[in-house]
């Protein structure tokens, strides 16, 4: 049943771990080119250095190590657990969207007030949509990577289209709240897919999809930028303002983009410089999730959560709250976070690449897709994923 075209490639995991970060710390140097970033102090270099060390050594060792767990999953219970996953995924958007019509009245409401919408729910411990929908809906980012991974053992058109369908779900969820983080993260996934299985990435058809691809990531941004009551857009961080050369109009989002994705290196600086001092959160911020569901089984509701959105970079050309996931670490755990951790995930994530199977491939997409997200920072935390 695996479709002879579409086969794996040689990639071990701690080499594609270290062409990226490798690749993103060129990116972002290169970009000093371009933008005025600001410096960059040698403990953030010397953080970073002991994070990639780590993580790469860790998927290294964890190469030469099979984990012992039996085979698992196959086509016929993928391809039902895939349209079940469908279904149910689909009422679940739609209650989404009936909650939050009930609450703001009209569509035109809640695309007037995307902005609010936005940093009233997103980051919270508690927001606008109930658990017992939020919890079961994160599937979808399993299904997405799961039914990437049929495509890649049988290149069949219902995968093909159950793949666009999900996708399309996490556009219509990222969009209930203003953001963009479980589209980046199928994109993610999508590039995984193309690492572990050999297919083309450039070719006229792909182009344009990845082009359709970027423009419906754009969306929810251009969205809160129409609103004209709570939503402002503030021209001082328009790109040109931090350009040292100028581009055409054309390629302001581009670079916008380019810019988030990079300055989460300054960001991380910013931060590293302004809380070494601070007390410890003790894996409250890497493993949120984790932390709110046991308390919330646990019956303790009575505590302050932590947020996982800090304030501004404000010394930054354009204000956000990516930090890369080592802020998480430090926060939790210091120098050892930055140290161990990584080490840990590398180790399981060179252990699962040895593993094949459509479920694994799945499992490795789902991995590699988080692994790509740590550069900005640690998706999990999130708790969608």
């Amino acid at each position: 049943m695996h479709n002879s075209k579409l086969i794996h490639r040689n990639w071990r995991a701690y080499q594609i771990i270290l062409v990226y970060y490798l690749s993103f710390i060129s990116l972002a140097i290169l970009g000093r080119l371009i933008i005025y970033f600001p410096s960059v102090s040698v403990l953030t270099y010397l953080i970073v250095l002991v994070y990639v060390i780590s993580f790469t050594g860790g998927a290294y060792i964890g190469g030469f190590f099979k984990l012992p767990i039996g085979r698992i999953g196959n086509f016929i219970s993928v391809n039902r657990l895939l349209l079940v996953c469908a279904i149910f995924l689909t009422i679940g958007s739609l209650f989404t969207w009936a909650i939050m019509i009930k609450k703001y009245n009209s569509l035109s409401e809640i695309f007037f007030y995307a902005n609010f919408i936005r940093y009233e729910n997103i980051g919270q411990d508690t927001g606008l949509f109930p658990r017992y929908l939020t919890y079961p809906t994160s599937i979808i980012y399993g299904c997405f990577a799961m039914s990437l991974a049929a495509i890649g053992w049988t290149n069949e058109i219902k995968y093909k289209i159950l793949t666009i369908y999900f996708f399309l779900l996490i556009f219509v969820n990222d969009l209930s709240l203003f953001c963009r983080i479980g589209m980046v993260y199928a994109l993610a996934c999508v590039a995984a897919f193309f690492l572990i299985f050999k297919v083309k990435v450039f070719s006229s058809k792909r182009l344009i999809i990845i082009s359709l691809a970027f423009l419906i990531l754009l969306t929810p941004r251009f969205v809160r930028r129409g609103g004209e009551g709570i939503f402002y857009f503030d021209e001082a961080i328009n790109t040109k303002t931090y350009m040292k050369v100028q581009l055409p109009d054309t390629l302001v989002e581009v670079v916008d983009v380019y810019k988030t994705f990079v300055s989460s290196a300054y960001a991380l600086d910013y931060y590293l410089d302004n809380n070494v001092d601070s007390p410890r959160t003790y894996g409250l911020r890497t493993f949120t999730p984790v932390i709110r569901i046991a308390r919330r089984l646990s019956g303790t509701y009575n505590y302050e959560a932590t947020n996982t959105i800090d304030d501004n970079a404000l010394n930054l050309p354009y204000e956000h709250n990516v930090y890369t996931i080592i802020r998480d670490l430090y926060s939790d755990f210091g120098l050892w976070g930055v140290l161990i951790l990584p080490f840990i995930f590398g180790f399981f994530i060179g252990s699962v690449y040895r593993l094949k199977g459509i479920v694994y491939d799945a499992i490795k997409i789902y991995l590699l897709a988080w692994f790509f997200y740590t550069i900005l920072y640690n998706a999990f935390s999130f708790g969608g994923f």
